[in-house]
């Protein structure tokens, strides 16, 4: 993962290292179906969605931080229950 950073960050730019690119394997794992995300929700929602091990219970939050316009806060305490 090192090397790959290193490699990225010469070619494309910053925000590459390698803990970056592990936030990224995580995002493509948890959301497999990009056609599913919601353009409603920030980078910092999903990454508080990765949290969430059902995919049931992460598509429900999903949908809810969406549709009721939820805050990261929110969000998270709503996590924070299940």
């Amino acid at each position: 993962m090192p090397r790959l950073a290193a490699a990225l960050t010469g070619e494309l730019g910053k925000g590459f290292d390698a803990s970056n690119l592990r936030t990224m394997l995580l995002f493509f794992h948890a959301f497999p179906n990009r056609d599913a995300l919601r353009r409603e929700l920030s980078w910092t929602h999903y990454r508080l969605l990765f949290r969430v091990d059902s995919p049931e219970a992460r598509s429900w939050c999903m949908r809810e931080a969406a549709e009721q316009n939820w805050s990261t806060r929110v969000l998270e305490r709503h996590i924070g229950t299940l």
